[in-house]
């Protein structure tokens, strides 16, 4: 069995009508991305931020404030 290209994957991810339908790939990168959001894996608040930053999307201190209040809706405190 040969390995899929990335033409190959991304054709599928875009393919994909649910989650399950997704590559693994997708998926593990959705979940490593999740976990740094909430801290799970050490991640500061501020390297999550500067983690999820892209040019198109909101600044760094929208997300630090947005990380902020869903780690505390995560583990139950106030915000």
């Amino acid at each position: 069995m040969t390995q899929p290209t990335v033409r190959d994957q991304i054709q599928a991810g875009i393919n994909a009508r649910t989650r399950m339908d997704m590559p693994l790939g997708t998926g593990v990168a959705f979940s490593r991305a999740y976990r740094q959001m909430l801290g799970l894996d050490g991640t500061s608040v501020e390297d999550a931020a500067r983690a999820a930053h892209t040019p198109t999307g909101p600044p760094i201190h929208v997300l630090e404030d947005k990380i902020r209040a869903r780690r505390a809706h995560a583990w139950g405190h106030a915000a």
